[in-house]
């Protein structure tokens, strides 16, 4: 139970239990990343052929197209629906546009003609309101 630099440790045995399952999953595992690696190694030192890297360029070339179509398919696709979408939402306007009922609306009442002026006969002739040669003191 004694760590590094003199510091004691003590585990739980729940703790010993997964340090040893990590122990033994590792030495499980070590064969096979030999064999991967092993292989990697194998594979590289092999030469390569002039046409074997052509086949690969092309390869990659048809990859990268097939990979630019879809985009290109898919960004279509999206401006078409977008496009689609704002015909079939102006159809929608225009169809209840249409439908709106105008009927019960009441007509606008037409205007009067303006009654004749009638002209009033005075028989009476004018006089002024108020006497300018009178005074306020005068009874006359």
């Amino acid at each position: 139970m004694c760590g590094q630099s003199g510091v004691v440790v003590s585990y739980s045995s729940l703790e010993r239990r997964h340090i040893m399952r990590k122990a033994f999953h590792f030495h499980r595992l070590w064969p096979v990343i030999l064999l991967g690696l092993s292989g990697l190694f194998g594979i590289g030192c092999g030469e390569t052929t002039r046409v074997d890297v052509e086949e690969e360029i092309q390869k990659q070339v048809q990859l990268r197209l097939q990979e630019y179509y879809r985009v290109a398919n898919a960004r279509c696709q999206d401006d078409l629906m977008k496009e689609a979408g704002d015909i079939a939402d102006s159809i929608v306007l225009d169809i209840a546009r249409r439908m709106k009922d105008t009927l019960q609306r009441p007509e606008r009442p037409i205007r009067p003609e303006r009654p004749e002026q009638l002209d009033l006969q005075d028989s009476l002739p004018l006089s002024p309101f108020f006497n300018k040669t009178s005074s306020p003191g005068d009874d006359h």
